[in-house]
């Protein structure tokens, strides 16, 4: 049986694509520096998977650990992606390039790279220190109001957004609070719309498989609540400008999950990920192409490209389940039947946290329908009849 290495995985439903690989006749091995937590998922869930342990996730410690060549090495999460290039650049492996993967880690290089080209960005400065901070006046190089983003950073961890002079001075002196320099920090366009491109490079070329709407709320309104697959409004635009975004960033293999906001028909780069988009995406996008995302990662990975090129056949919502105040979950009731996958990350009684960023959300319900003029409302009847019990 061939092996296929995975360097960590998503957050939301991580042994989804293990499960996948298996199904498919492969055998998967997990890099990780976390096997306690590994082996109660996999023991959960009856999943046969062989962990290799490391004291410190890196590439060479992963290479010194494995025994054998696998056929692939997939790298789903943001903070893992570069060690998975160094692996499967090591073994001579399909992956997105070390020097990608880099640039898009870095925002302000990612920035820098773009604005070569005619897509519209926020204005960015970077601050690398609080010499930076205390140097520049945010006021007339951004405006308010802003937003600072950790420069390396990942699922909204740590971004706070400013309205005022006022707030940056009384955030940053903050005696005991542990800074995340260096930032970028970006002009806050309001009242926009959020969209993310899902699609993959590969030689016989670059593949949409659609936009994604998404919601926001929580602090900041950072926090990923959810979205809409696929969202055709503005998806020529986004089209365009992800192609010109790809060129920009020197991709050439792998796939992308590439955020923009829209304001009056204006597109604007957020962001670009070199990977497909985690959460409850993978369950929403699968749903309405009608082919499972995870196979079609085993396929692009194994191969070195991707021969099914799906287009989505209906459309799919995802709605994040969290609490608005700290306390716990004691029990949560999900109806049987229920026209929904249901994902929760943890099995009551669990504690919970106000919600301030996405690691703070606690599960998704996924629903489709033919038609997405009446899609919202079926989520929102379906969220109602899962009952949660809380306790502060």
């Amino acid at each position: 049986m061939e092996n296929i290495l995975f360097i960590e995985t998503r957050g939301m439903n991580p042994t989804g694509v293990l499960k996948e690989a298996i199904s498919c006749g492969y055998h998967p091995i997990v890099a990780t520096a976390q096997s306690n937590i590994w082996r109660k998922h996999l023991a959960e869930q009856a999943i046969e998977c062989t962990l290799i342990q490391v004291d410190e996730l890196t590439a060479e410690a992963i290479l010194s650990a494995l025994a054998t060549q696998p056929i692939a090495v997939i790298t789903l999460s943001d903070q893992y992606l570069e060690i998975g290039a160094k692996v499967a650049q090591y073994l001579s492996l399909p992956h997105t390039s070390v020097d990608v993967v880099a640039n898009c880690r870095d925002k302000y290089t990612t920035r820098k790279l773009v604005s070569q080209t005619s897509v519209k960005q926020p204005l960015f400065i970077k601050l690398s220190d609080f010499n930076d901070l205390n140097t520049v006046n945010l006021k007339h190089a951004i405006g308010f109001p802003l937003i600072f983003k950790p420069l390396f950073g990942h699922s909204s961890l740590g971004v706070q957004t400013f309205y005022s002079q006022q707030e940056v001075d009384e955030f940053f002196s903050q005696p005991s609070f542990t800074f995340d320099f260096p930032y970028i920090v970006e002009g806050l366009i309001e009242n926009a719309e959020l969209f993310s491109v899902e699609g993959f490079i590969d030689p016989l070329g670059v593949h949409f498989l659609g936009c994604s709407s998404r919601i926001l709320g929580g602090e900041g309104n950072c926090v990923e609540l959810g979205g809409i697959f696929p969202y055709p409004e503005y998806a020529k635009a986004l089209y365009t400008a992800s192609k010109k975004v790809i060129g920009a960033i020197g991709m050439t293999f792998g796939a992308f999950h590439i955020e923009y906001l829209v304001k009056n028909e204006d597109v604007y780069l957020v962001e670009v990920n070199p990977r497909f988009p985690n959460g409850p995406a993978p369950s929403n996008i699968s749903r309405a192409l009608g082919v499972s995302l995870d196979r079609l990662i085993l396929e692009l990975f194994i191969n070195g490209y991707c021969k099914n090129r799906p287009v989505p056949t209906g459309y799919a919502i995802a709605r994040a389940i969290y609490s608005e105040k700290e306390g716990n979950v004691t029990h949560i009731d999900v109806p049987e039947n229920l026209d929904a996958e249901v994902f929760i990350s943890a099995s009551a009684p669990f504690h919970v946290s106000a919600l301030k960023s996405n690691a703070d959300r606690f599960g998704f319900l996924i629903t489709s329908a033919d038609d997405l003029s009446c899609l919202d409302s079926k989520a929102s009847k379906l969220m109602q009849l899962i009952k949660i019990q809380f306790s502060a």
